[in-house]
């Protein structure tokens, strides 16, 4: 299977992430980079406050074109319980490209049903599989086994 892994990540917790599942599924890795500077506190907070109205953010030129894929996996970490402004500008130009995903979070503790629901709704189709990880389990690399089993439901 054809795999693409796409990421957002502002502090390197996701991109950790999304290169282990890219190494392990021998996909490629596409990063979207966000044209705001969301570093510091400052961008700490107007990064929050982006997501939670659910504003879109100006992102740089990606390189792969999802429709040549047939999974395309998308790594985001959950910012005030929303998803990430690069991450929804990525979808919302791309998700008539998507054959099947899968969704990743990284979150610090929020809930994710509710950004989980929100991305399969913007990209207008259900997820083959989910995974969700705490920062401290990427960092500890603690969630082996769940990142296996994320990786299973797309082994044939």
């Amino acid at each position: 299977m054809k795999t693409l892994v796409v990421y957002y990540s502002r502090t390197g917790t996701s991109q950790r992430l999304a290169q282990i599942i890219a190494n392990r599924l021998h996909a490629d890795l596409e990063k979207i980079v966000d044209t705001v500077d969301r570093s510091g506190a400052k961008g700490y907070l107007l990064a929050g406050r982006d997501a939670m109205q659910k504003r879109p953010a100006k992102i740089a030129q990606t390189t792969y074109l999802p429709q040549a894929y047939d999974l395309v996996i998308l790594v985001s970490p959950v910012w005030a319980w929303s998803l990430t402004p690069a991450m929804r500008s990525y979808v919302l130009a791309n998700r008539s490209n998507f054959n099947k995903i899968g969704l990743v979070l990284t979150r610090g503790g929020s809930d994710v049903v509710k950004v989980f629901k929100e991305l399969e709704e913007l990209c207008g189709k259900k997820a083959t599989s989910k995974l969700t990880l705490l920062t401290k389990e990427v960092i500890q690399e603690s969630g082996s086994d769940l990142i296996s089993e994320f990786i299973g439901d797309f082994k044939v």
